[in-house]
């Protein structure tokens, strides 16, 4: 497949992770993981902010209440990973809602912050991008389950 068409490809699915239809929601993030693993390596920087760009909403689709878009979001995430060359802390996989233990955010927070010192990158939209995914995981954590409350 060209490089067009790959990313082309790869906006249209990254664009369809938000559709309420679980599984339309699911074979995009299947499609962009499929696409990820096709970037020849010639074009792997060319794509890279595409990639980067995916990582918050997997990251917070990985603890969706529907298990099959849960677990496709760590599956892709996992990709993601492997293309960028960085080894998520295991607390990303983790299938347990995250108010449950909320040391595993601060685990996912500080990778974030001090190992890919992404709010120091020279790129401004990738440090907007980066503080918007901080404040929604804390937020995310900090919000009780609605399901405990009477």
């Amino acid at each position: 497949m060209d490089f067009t068409t790959l990313t082309a490809m790869m906006r249209t699915s990254f664009s369809l992770f938000g559709d309420v239809r679980p599984d339309v929601h699911r074979l995009s993030m299947t499609l962009f993981g499929a696409s990820v693993k096709s970037v020849k390596y010639t074009d792997k920087k060319r794509v890279e902010s595409q990639v980067l760009d995916s990582l918050v909403p997997l990251l917070l689709y990985s603890q969706d209440e529907n298990d099959a878009v849960a677990e496709e979001s760590r599956r892709v995430l996992t990709i993601c990973a492997q293309f960028l060359k960085w080894k998520l802390p295991q607390e990303v996989y983790c299938k347990d809602p995250w108010y449950i233990n909320p040391s595993d955010i601060g685990i996912i927070c500080k990778f974030f912050v001090y190992l890919r010192k992404l709010l120091h990158d020279p790129e401004p939209s990738l440090r907007i991008i980066t503080t918007q995914a901080l404040l929604q995981i804390h937020k995310f954590g900090a919000e009780p389950d609605p399901r405990q409350t009477a």
